[in-house]
């Protein structure tokens, strides 16, 4: 695609958007693998920090199971990673929107109603200042325009076509 504005390409922004959302993932979930500012012998896979996610999970209503915290965490930090690179971006991008989407349903009422919205409008306005829609549309957007060409989909996609 060689659509320009102001200079960049849709390639372009396609790249800066799994970059910036796959760093984001990444960043947010390499502490449940690594935490360096604990103990000496808990700083690979922290106690503290799986507990921390478990109740995240069943504070939303998703119970306290033994797989579902390490699978959400390590597809976040995979996707990530896959989109870093753009290696199965859409996948990747969907899986996390999935992710996203649940998240915001869990946890951006919370924080929208901690901020006391005075009306309809006010939680609205409240609900945009909270991370979680910009990764779900970061998400979206990735999944419908797909990876661009600097990504290694499109290395491979070339290939064979």
């Amino acid at each position: 695609m060689q659509s320009f504005v102001f200079g960049f390409s849709q390639d372009f922004a396609s790249l800066f958007m799994r970059v910036f959302l796959g760093v984001f993932f990444v960043l947010a979930r390499f502490r449940y693998v690594f935490d360096p500012s604990k103990p000496e012998g808990d700083k690979w896979f922290s106690k503290a920090r799986h507990a921390s996610l478990r109740n995240k999970l069943d504070h939303c209503g998703w119970g306290c199971t033994d797989w579902l915290p390490p699978f959400i965490a390590w597809v976040e930090i995979l996707a990530g990673l896959a989109l870093i690179v753009g290696l199965l971006s859409t996948l990747s991008a969907a899986g996390l929107l999935v992710i996203c989407v649940i998240g915001t349903m869990c946890t951006g009422y919370e924080k929208t109603m901690r901020q006391n919205p005075v009306d309809r409008i006010d939680v609205c306005s409240c609900y945009l200042w909270c991370p979680e829609p910009i990764y779900v549309v970061l998400a979206l957007a990735i999944v419908l325009v797909g990876p661009g060409t600097y990504s290694l989909d499109y290395l491979i996609w070339s290939w064979f076509v």
